[in-house]
């Protein structure tokens, strides 16, 4: 096996909020490498290239926007590139990410042999530059002229990874064939992410691409779909647990209900119990939907990064993203699975609440009528009492205006006027009551006649007492 042409890819994530951070990393690696132009500014590019995207609502099809922050000189290439939240979220909001920023730094060695060349390439590049939104991928690139074999990859990293035996690295090595070479991963060892690419001659631009472009991409759509990154304040898990909790409470409670019986449910505590059960039980039903929209982002992102994948990877073991792959899948059946039993909680919970429910307003009705009852009858009481005063304070003042003439009128004239006059008043009080209230004309108008009929009586007493003088 022949090696040749030494490079070394180094790629930095940062959120659209870090884009000053990305600048400023930029402008490290632009002077430590002495790249070109000089008195262009990387942060100054970015701040431009965010300002004219907010212009023009730039929408992409391909998940992907060049900027103008790019520095090259014969052996070493500075480039970053955009992805929207559109194509890297797929509707998936990584708070407070908007998008995506790849510093992509691509350095080639003239080195012969490629591990000195490989050595030569990590010294001249600048440490400790600020680290984003996901760790930092370095990937070492060398041309062959046939296959790579596992021990052989064992052999370059051995160098890279002195503090690391040989039997860890077998145990860390990770294979996936592409069409453009091969590329192997050694899991766990650094936080950094370290790959080593292979391709023949004919293939360095489309190994160069998938370094730089490809790579990436699979990484960020991973990191989208990937729930426990994205929850890394626990809330997902804190809701879960409080979901459990708050489902068996809702379960106990139901159960208590009815083994009681509905009938037994009459206090005012016991009903504002109730109302407060169905409460959790919508709050359920909310969480379980947030469940299921969650549920649908961690899909969307499994098929971009899988229909990525199909397009890069050769038939064959893909055993670097199988693990990740697997994460999501399991995490998709945990998600609907919670989602499920919260629907099912809610959904056995509802038929026992609706129950309750009818039951309490059967209750209500029955309370109602027996309150109208009462009602009606203190009403009528009152309308008794009212009518007694009314008629014999009427006959009073009768009797008190006309003297001895008051009793040239008969006794069914003195009933029947003074149980006129009482009955007008009595009604009209009410009747005005009911219009203050109301303001319907209909008790206006029968108020307005009771008034007329009110004063026809007073005409009759007055014109007969007349004619008795």
């Amino acid at each position: 096996m022949s090696l040749s042409e030494p490079a070394i890819f180094k790629i930095y994530f940062f959120t659209e909020e870090e884009w000053a951070s990305c600048g400023r990393a930029a402008e490290e690696v632009k002077k430590a490498l002495n790249l070109e132009p000089g008195d262009k500014n990387p942060v100054d590019s970015l701040r431009n290239f965010l300002d004219e995207l907010a212009r023009q609502n730039v929408l992409t099809g391909d998940g992907l926007l060049d900027t103008p922050c790019e520095f090259a000189s014969n052996t070493h290439q500075l480039k970053v590139r955009y992805y929207p939240r559109e194509q890297v979220g797929a509707g998936f909001t990584p708070a407070p990410t908007e998008g995506i920023f790849v510093l992509a730094v691509g350095m080639n060695s003239k080195s012969a042999d490629v591990i000195p060349g490989w050595q030569e390439l990590e010294r001249k590049f600048p440490a400790n530059l600020p680290n984003g939104l996901l760790d930092l991928i370095t990937i070492y690139y060398a041309i062959s002229d046939k296959e790579v074999m596992d021990r052989e990859v064992i052999e370059l990293a051995k160098p890279m990874f002195p503090e690391v035996s040989r039997v860890d690295l077998q145990r860390a090595l990770k294979r996936a064939p592409l069409h453009c070479g091969n590329l192997y991963q050694l899991v766990g060892l650094r936080r950094v992410a370290s790959y080593f690419l292979f391709s023949s001659k004919e293939k360095e631009l489309e190994a160069s691409s998938f370094a730089t472009l490809s790579l990436p991409l699979l990484n960020i759509y991973l990191y989208g779909g990937d729930v426990r990154i994205q929850d890394k304040e626990g809330r997902l898990l804190a809701a879960r647990r409080d979901v459990k909790e708050v489902s068996e409470t809702i379960k106990n409670k139901l159960n208590h209900y009815s083994s009681l019986g509905f009938g037994a449910i009459t206090s005012e505590e016991e009903r504002m119990d109730v109302f407060k059960l169905a409460k959790d039980l919508w709050l359920l039903n909310n969480n379980a939907r947030q469940m299921l929209n969650l549920l649908e982002t961690v899909n969307i992102a499994l098929y971009n990064f899988r229909n990525l994948k199909n397009r890069l990877l050769a038939p064959g073991a893909e055993e670097i993203f199988s693990q990740k792959e697997r994460l999501l899948e399991l995490q998709k059946v945990r998600l609907r699975a919670d989602a499920a039993y919260l629907h099912n909680t809610f959904e056995s919970g509802r038929v026992v609440l609706d129950s309750i429910e009818d039951h309490m307003e059967l209750e209500y009705a029955k309370e109602l009528k027996e309150s109208n009852k009462k009602s009606l009858n203190l009403q009528s009481a009152a309308f008794l009492v009212e009518f007694a005063i009314v008629f014999y304070y009427f006959l009073g003042s009768w009797h008190y205006i006309m003297g001895e003439n008051f009793y040239k009128f008969s006794s069914s004239a003195h009933l029947a006027c003074a149980s006129i006059i009482a009955s007008l008043l009595c009604a009209g009080t009410h009747l005005f009551a009911k219009w203050r209230f109301t303001k319907e004309k209909s008790y206006l108008y029968a108020l307005l006649g009771l008034m007329f009929l009110f004063l026809l009586t007073i005409v009759y007493i007055v014109v007969t007492a007349i004619s008795f003088t």
